[in-house]
């Protein structure tokens, strides 16, 4: 057989690849059903995705993570494979992907790729021969194309945080720019964020005990908050990195990073990454790492530090603080900044308790990721926002998109399987059409694609719309369309209904799954169902509330920040 893998950026119809026969086709990307019998018929062959992970595979990837534990551990006790392996899970989870590949492929079959890629490279290592890209690629114009595209849809505010993440991970520069940490014996609770949707949780949480003083520390700028409310300081983690390096520690961790990769070469995937080369990084990681965790310590021994809130445990710059105050005793809590986190697949919690913002997030934290039932509270920020029980007959159809690239989206083909049908929806029922776009997405770009996936009557009535996501444009809404989006609880806690395009599913964390199973939202088994929303939107029932969004009190939570915990009555 000749076998074609196409890369997530490249067309099937447009390029050399085109002119070949093929007898398979695998999408290295993700689109739709409608999609893939187009091309089947276009090329004559079967077309399909890669398969999905399943719960054995994030077992098995957990078990080869969890095998270098212990190894690589500073002075202070902290596992720096622990703390970094998690920004490698997504080449795991690519490489258990491809391994069902291989498994399904002859010796005799010819394998080919539409450029080279990392998923190129680790199948050719896993069935023992070359993947042949159809079209060569050299590396400087494939990195000039990438900036080429990048750069101008990319803020310049954006573009100096990246360059800061790549070249100043440790403050080697920023702590000049920095200015100088807050310093004093007030007693605060630490809230570490790295970005604002993780600072904006925190401050909600910080808001909840006006008696407490907090102090939001930002490792890069996408953490700042320039209006923190009165009970809360801000200072960035930059002004706190030390002058001189751990450079002696760091060879001591190098040389036990060598031994663990002896022991990690047959480990399950792993050893994979090793032979690549993809795991070379881990060096500079580690480097970097120690900077941060000296600016952390200074932190600490700088500020009357009692207690930590941190609402992105799995990043590394944020959990070292949290590891640190647990190492000295301190209250530790955690907490996720989105609806689900699928990481904690991956890795155990290591705070004293895990807030769940409701019966949601409970489950899947305990039966979908093993967190220990004794561990995880319910215990939501704020306020849940007020249902409404009343029948929505206004406002618009909002289809909720989001950055489908980095998952391996075709952006392409998902709004022309779900944007066509629902502008006939709209003008069915007499409504307008609202692609309302993730921060993260290009404005240009997308209504690009809008204006060809719709005829000039459908765009008439649609509207593109950028920025935050406000109460004004959940107040006009009649209903919702998304794939996979947060926004989706967002609406359910205000009584608008909402429709998840089950087919297009693009993550194996089974979030879709779960957002269903508590009723927030209603899956959508393929295009032909996207005709049926008005009528289900008459027979819409709105969910409990507290399965989604259950607030804890602020007593309790001031008992969790401060250690005080009143024991339950023996029984």
């Amino acid at each position: 057989m000749n076998i074609l893998l196409l890369h997530p950026e490249d067309d099937p119809e447009n390029g050399p690849w085109a002119r070949h026969t093929w007898d398979r086709i695998v999408d290295l990307g993700i689109a739709g059903q409608d999609t893939y019998r187009r091309w089947a018929e276009l090329f004559h062959c079967p077309v399909s995705p890669l398969d999905a992970l399943d719960a054995i595979d994030f077992a098995q990837l957990r078990a080869a993570m969890s095998a270098g534990f212990g190894i690589v551990v500073d002075q202070f006790g902290l596992d720096w494979w622990e703390l970094i392996s998690i920004e490698f899970h997504q080449q795991l989870e690519i490489l258990t992907r491809l391994q069902k590949l291989a498994s399904q492929i002859d010796a005799g079959d010819k394998v080919f790729v539409t450029r080279p890629c990392i998923q190129a490279n680790l199948l050719t290592e896993l069935i023992g021969r070359p993947v042949r890209s159809v079209q060569k690629e050299y590396l400087l114009a494939r990195k000039l194309k990438h900036y080429a595209r990048v750069i101008p849809r990319t803020p310049p505010a954006q573009i100096l945080q990246v360059l800061g993440d790549k070249y100043d991970s440790g403050y080697r520069f920023r702590r000049y720019l920095a200015a100088r940490g807050v310093g004093g014996s007030r007693p605060v609770v630490l809230l570490p964020s790295a970005y604002a949707n993780v600072s904006r949780t925190a401050l909600q949480y910080a808001q909840a005990l006006p008696d407490f003083d907090f102090l939001l520390v930002a490792t890069r700028q996408h953490g700042w908050i320039a209006n923190p409310p009165a009970n809360v300081t801000v200072a960035r983690l930059a002004s706190y990195a030390p002058d001189a390096g751990s450079g002696a520690e760091c060879e001591r961790l190098l040389l036990r990073w060598n031994q663990l990769k002896l022991k990690l070469a047959d480990v399950h995937g792993i050893g994979v990454l090793l032979r690549l080369g993809i795991l070379d990084g881990f060096q500079k990681v580690l480097r970097d790492g120690l900077a941060i965790r000296d600016a952390w310590l200074n932190l600490f021994s700088t500020e009357t530090i009692t207690g930590v809130l941190c609402a992105d445990e799995a990043n590394p710059a944020t959990q070292l603080p949290l590891l640190i105050a647990a190492s000295r005793g301190m209250p530790t809590v955690a907490c996720h900044h989105g609806a689900l986190d699928g990481r904690y697949r991956y890795r155990a919690s290591h705070a004293g308790f895990l807030l769940a913002k409701g019966r949601m997030e409970r489950d899947y934290l305990i039966h979908g990721c093993g967190v220990s039932r004794q561990q995880v509270e319910i215990g939501a920020p704020g306020n849940s926002a007020t249902m409404s029980n009343e029948p929505r007959c206004s406002g618009a159809i909002v289809f909720f998109s989001e950055p489908y690239e980095i998952g391996g989206g075709r952006v392409a083909e998902f709004y022309g399987e779900i944007l066509p049908l629902l502008a006939k929806v709209a003008a069915a029922t007499g409504r307008h059409l609202i692609v309302k776009l993730h921060p993260m997405e290009s404005l240009r770009e997308r209504q690009k694609i809008v204006n060809e996936v719709l005829d000039r009557g459908a765009l008439a009535r649609t509207r593109v719309v950028h920025g935050r996501l406000t109460d004004e444009l959940l107040s006009s809404t009649w209903c919702a369309v998304t794939i996979l989006s947060t926004t989706a609880v967002d609406c359910t806690l205000r009584g608008i209904p909402v429709f998840l395009c089950e087919w297009l599913d693009y993550s194996s964390y089974g979030y879709l799954q779960q957002f269903a199973k508590f009723g927030a939202g209603r899956c959508l088994r393929g295009p032909s169902e996207i005709a049926d929303i008005p009528r289900m939107v008459e027979s819409f029932v709105s969910p409990d509330t507290r399965d989604l969004h259950e607030p804890i009190t602020s007593e309790r939570l001031g008992q969790l920040l401060s250690g005080k915990m009143e024991l339950a009555p023996a029984i």
